[in-house]
């Protein structure tokens, strides 16, 4: 399972993304946060079965969504998504009291 907070986050702040992992997961096990179709960063998820990693956004991003995917490393390469998170839309950036726009 994985959750990437609520909607109507500003672009170019922090995200924080839960996880739950089974007992036992392979190391080398990634959530990454993507943007359409496109992988904008991962984080490596550490042992234990659950837990809480954060992503920075950039301000680029208004107006898009992005998705948190939970996969499981194969090597080099990663393999399928084994669990996504709902769609969260970046609203725009904060101005100088902190609201988003």
């Amino acid at each position: 399972v994985v959750r990437g907070g609520e909607a109507g986050k500003c672009a170019g702040s922090t995200i924080p993304v839960e996880w739950t992992a089974p007992e036992g997961h392979e190391e080398g096990n990634l959530v990454v946060m993507y943007t359409g179709n496109f992988a904008r960063s991962s984080a490596s998820v550490p042992p234990g079965t659950s837990g809480e990693l954060s992503f920075a956004t950039a301000n680029v991003y208004e107006q898009q969504s992005v998705i948190f995917r939970y996969v499981a490393s194969a090597g080099a390469s990663v393999a399928a998504a084994l669990a996504e998170s709902e769609a969260v839309l970046l609203l725009a950036p904060a101005d100088v009291c902190g609201e988003c726009g």
